[in-house]
């Protein structure tokens, strides 16, 4: 049964995609005066809420982006489930998807898509809930239509006035129908849920719309607050509700999601919610809950045409736990002031002050120790808490306690077809951040014979690696070691030299935890010419990133109040040659 859930939640994941990027617009003003009727359908109590408050334009996202999807392989993994007719419904519509995806007018013309289309997605309790805008329905009963052919399906059908739904009955392993999986269109929108059998009718008709729920999120001013707090774009949001969740495993009423828990008349499962059910769960589970109310998400800034795409995000975990907060930002260390520079086409920084690891770890782990859990499942987790005490890592930390992070930058390398000697060129920077990089160099080379034969002059001159295992590598590269400042560097070419000396000036000054860049666009072909001299077989959709300038970068960042991650993507299609 399991099996058969996970490709029915693919197959309404696939149809939805791209959802949680629904922004064209740079305003942070006016979210109350946008079109947000739909709040009117959407439960307060839904456990996570994704929405473009304005219309996002799928065509020319589509066009501007490389496409790395694989019909082969995502066929392969349907027929790997089984090949009952419902999992050959699913191939069809994923097969159908797939072949859509090759152009944006081909996919919204495939599925009836509006080219610039507003999209939400919720749960009304545990049934999930996606709609999005058509221009034309007709297209959209059509994909269903071939589906039906392909598999030998009919699905039930019903019709009232601007309403028109669709039901697929899928079965568990022992053929006993266990959810609905109903496709709706009505006033120009197309709803698909996931709806358990032994759920209540009541709640099938919110989730269609046919029925309000009995408290809305237009009725509440949760996501205005949201939008007080984090500078995000007011044209989209992103966000699970932890406290929603804790409320549904504590209790059997306390939101829609709780009861229905209580009806699906699992005995497995209501065993184990019973014990949360008491009121020192509720208590404490509660109190977790309101130190990590939630997770939200959402643009900050986007430009789409048909040839770009410039998308920056961030999401957020806020929290009320100080110390939890204040031992992670502990634990930020140093990165290299060249990751900052936009001339790599590969970049990976870890910062990490090693000698605060350990008391940071010991801090977080007394405080998941403190209270002493009354509510048996927490008091169950604590118990095993207990027996790893952390004191280890805090001696293993203190042994290179020196460090403070590592960084690198690859600006060009190029391969030839040479086994002995694949790569012909590179330009690449690789640094540590220590307290005392000639103190640290002489622990490595009492370690490694191999090291001790290198001496580092006492003038910071730049020395050539030779007979090591990086300079093996590539034997035609000079690879220089140096000392710049308080960082180790090993470098080659001019870029990379350029970067190991801007060092000299860069303190151990804490400025962050993760941050890693890669420009496919740049990396693609020597990958490829790498791989056919190895016998390797790409595939195909590889060659897609040849047609683009395709970047995505990435950062982890330890704030005061909340723990922040940033996504940037730019892709741009190259001219046709």
């Amino acid at each position: 049964m399991m099996n058969k859930t996970l490709v029915v939640a693919a197959v309404v994941a696939a149809l939805g995609v791209g959802y949680w990027y629904n922004s064209d617009e740079s305003s942070r003003d006016g979210f109350d005066e946008k079109d947000i009727s739909f709040l009117k359908q959407v439960p307060a109590d839904t456990l996570f809420f994704s929405a473009s408050f304005d219309p996002f334009p799928i065509k020319d996202y589509i066009d501007a982006t490389p496409s790395s999807y694989t019909t082969e392989e995502v066929m392969n993994a349907f027929s790997a489930v089984d090949d009952s007719p419902t999992s050959s419904f699913f191939a069809s519509l994923v097969r159908q998807y797939l072949v859509s995806m090759q152009s944006g007018e081909q996919f919204v013309k495939t599925f009836g898509l509006k080219e610039r289309a507003k999209f939400v997605s919720y749960a009304v309790g545990m049934i999930p809930v996606f709609k999005v805008e058509l221009a034309d329905p007709a297209a959209f009963w059509q994909v269903l239509d071939t589906a039906e052919k392909n598999s030998g399906i009919a699905l039930a059908r019903q019709s009232q006035g601007d309403q028109t739904i669709r039901t697929l009955v899928v079965q568990d392993d022992a053929n006993q129908p266990f959810a609905n999986l109903v496709f709706e269109v009505e006033k120009g929108w197309l709803t698909i849920a996931i709806m358990p059998v032994e759920l209540s009718d009541k709640d099938g008709k919110i989730a269609l719309g046919q029925t309000a729920p009995k408290t809305s999120l237009a009725d509440v001013t949760k996501i205005t607050e949201m939008y007080k707090q984090y500078p995000l774009e007011h044209s989209n949001i992103t966000y699970v509700d932890f406290k929603q969740l804790a409320t549904a495993l504590t209790t059997k009423d306390g939101n829609l999601l709780a009861q229905q828990l209580n009806q699906l008349g699992d005995s497995e499962l209501n065993s184990e919610l019973a014990a949360f059910h008491t009121p020192q769960c509720q208590t404490e589970v509660g109190a977790i809950a309101a130190n990590w109310p939630y997770w939200i998400g959402g643009t900050t800034d986007l430009q789409i045409s048909n040839k770009h795409v410039n998308m920056k995000t961030a999401s957020y975990i806020p929290s009320n736990n100080k110390v939890i907060l204040d031992a992670l930002m502990q634990t930020k260390g140093v990165l290299a002031n060249y990751l900052n520079k936009d001339d790599a086409i590969l970049s990976l920084g870890v910062g990490l002050d090693v000698a605060n690891v350990g008391s940071a770890v010991y801090d977080i782990w007394q405080d998941l120790l403190t209270p002493q859990y009354q509510c048996q499942p927490l008091a169950e987790m604590q118990t095993m808490l207990e027996a790893s005490d952390p004191t280890a890592l805090t001696m293993m930390s203190g042994m290179v306690s020196d460090l403070k992070g590592m960084s690198f930058n690859l600006y060009q390398f190029d391969v030839q077809n040479d086994e002995n000697n694949p790569i012909k060129s590179m330009d690449a920077v690789f640094s540590i951040a220590l307290n005392n990089p000639r103190q640290v160099w002489s622990m490595l080379s009492s370690m490694q014979p191999m090291l001790g034969q290198i001496k580092l002059p006492q003038d910071n001159t730049p020395i050539k690696l030779e007979n090591t295992p990086l300079s093996m590598i590539a034997p035609n590269i000079d690879m220089m070691l140096a000392v710049e400042g308080q960082h180790l560097v090993v470098y080659t070419g001019e870029r990379g030299q350029r970067a190991a000396q801007s060092l000299a000036q860069q303190d151990l000054t804490p400025n962050g935890s993760l941050k890693a860049f890669a420009d496919y666009g740049a990396m693609i072909k020597p990958i490829m010419t790498f791989a056919e001299m190895s016998g390797e077989q790409l595939p195909p959709e590889m060659k897609n990133f040849e047609k683009f300038d395709f970047e995505m970068g990435t950062e982890l960042k330890f704030n005061p109040t909340n723990i922040q991650i940033d996504y940037d993507l730019l892709s741009t299609k190259k001219p046709v040659k």
